[in-house]
């Protein structure tokens, strides 16, 4: 590598070092900021320098009066150098790109709200002079992987933190990154787990591997967790799919994607606390029938579709001439079933006086569902376990119907939850009328009056 002269130009407020680098000009900045008379700041690049002898001072919850308040958006690296003793109130609150925070040995307080709200934080080192730790001074610090911590203080159990994965001084743990066509993934893995802690994306549409791969030593891992705040502020996507590979999906972990429309989720993932938060007002999710997502989405009033959905597919009916009645069977197509608790609950109805009036009912149980070829007289059963995928049908069949009288169906999946409270998904409906000629059949139903594809 070839070097050459190091030029420095010096201002009261800024230093630009130029250096001559595999023959190109590289230009880093340097701004310098005084913290009273004896601690300075300096800024390189994304990384925040506190040095110097003495504090920093205690400031204002927001506003221009904190110096360091107009570095919140762009440092993702703050290091506070030997010779300072205390960290003041509200120092570094909210810095929203913070990653990495090392405080060297001197510092023996750290005050309060001095780093509420830095939500990227991961990587935290706290030396063994810390003896005091202000009310809230890492709160909403939810996304701590590598910690540090010298001192006395037991952060996680006295909630000063959250938690974090790995303790650095005890824990066996590695690090690595995946790239795909779409993202760059950064994991961490010990013994147990690994987990999904960061991913950088600048698609719309980004897709979570099925499997991952440490390319370092060639371990894979069949499944993982997304932690928390994971995709936080990768603005730019617009749908993301999540494998069933992934076994839990963090808090907050598509915190500020403000373009996120659309979640596919596959499987039965754990899911944690205000996954979409501050996500686009649009948002959906495309989730299994009767999953962690489904229930999620019902409870938080979140728009969803199932992977698993239901078609209306037909009508099969004979007629009795003599006795001027007519036999007909609905049938419902059921598409990427997950038949461990999902059930359906399929009505018939007829017009009486101008209103319908139910007259027959069975509730089907996933298990009880058949891939089978219906007709009138029945057809060839295969079990949902013994199936090899795609579509199953479900039907439901009322006979003796006189003619020229209408007859409704519907059919509506449902969830049971633990409390075996029943959970409603989009009925699908169909009404029909026989009057001697053409089978008639409208779709819309008239008893819950829903569109049927």
């Amino acid at each position: 590598m070839k070097t050459g002269k190091k030029i420095r130009i010096f201002s009261a407020m800024m230093v630009l070092t130029l250096f001559i680098s595999c023959n190109r000009f590289v230009v880093s900045a340097e701004a310098k900021t005084m913290l009273g008379d004896s601690v300075s700041v300096t800024v390189t690049g994304n990384t925040l320098l506190v040095e110097g002898d003495g504090i920093i001072p205690d400031y204002p919850e927001t506003g221009s009066s904190n110096p360091l308040y107009e570095y919140r958006d762009t440092i993702d690296t703050v290091i506070v150098d030997i010779g300072i003793e205390r960290i003041g109130d509200n120092a570094f609150r909210d810095f929203k790109k913070l990653k990495k925070l090392t405080i060297n040995e001197g510092v023996t307080e750290i005050g309060e709200n001095a780093f509420r709200g830095c939500y990227m934080l991961s990587d935290v080192s706290v030396p063994v002079t810390v003896n005091k730790i202000g009310e809230n001074a890492f709160w909403g610090c939810d996304r701590i992987v590598y910690l540090k911590n010298d001192s006395s203080i037991d952060l996680a159990e006295q909630g000063i933190i959250s938690g974090f994965l790995f303790d650095v001084t005890k824990d066996t743990y590695k690090s690595f990154t995946m790239n795909t066509a779409n993202a760059c993934f950064s994991f961490a893995a010990d013994s147990e787990h690994c987990y999904l802690v960061e991913c950088l994306a600048s698609e719309n549409n980004v897709s979570l591997p099925e499997k991952v791969l440490d390319m370092n030593d060639g371990s894979e891992y069949s499944e993982y967790i997304i932690y928390n705040y994971a995709f936080a502020d990768c603005v730019n996507i617009r749908q993301a799919y999540v494998p069933s590979a992934v076994t839990e999906i963090g808090d907050r972990a598509f915190y500020n994607c403000t373009l996120l429309t659309e979640l596919k989720v596959s499987g039965n993932a754990d899911i944690g606390r205000e996954i979409f938060m501050n996500t686009s007002p649009e948002i959906s999710v495309v989730c299994d029938r009767n999953s962690k997502m489904h229930l999620y989405a019902v409870e938080n009033n979140i728009k969803y579709t199932f992977s698993d959905e239901i078609v209306y597919s037909g009508l099969q009916y004979a007629v009795d001439t003599e006795n001027e009645t007519y036999d007909v069977r609905f049938v419902a197509t059921i598409k990427n079933l997950d038949y461990n608790s999902t059930g359906f609950n399929i009505c018939a109805y007829t017009l009486e006086n101008g209103e319908y009036s139910e007259i027959n009912r069975t509730v089907v149980q996933t298990r009880k569902v058949f891939k089978t070829v219906y007709g009138m007289s029945g057809g060839t059963s295969v079990p949902v376990a013994e199936a090899d995928g795609g579509e199953y049908l479900v039907a439901l069949r009322v006979n003796n119907i006189p003619v020229g009288e209408n007859v409704a169906f519907d059919i509506t999946p449902f969830v049971e939850t633990e409390t075996n409270e029943r959970i409603n998904g989009e009925t699908v409906g169909v009404y029909i009328y026989y009057g001697g000629g053409d089978l008639v059949v409208q779709y819309d139903s008239p008893v819950n009056n829903n569109i049927v594809g």
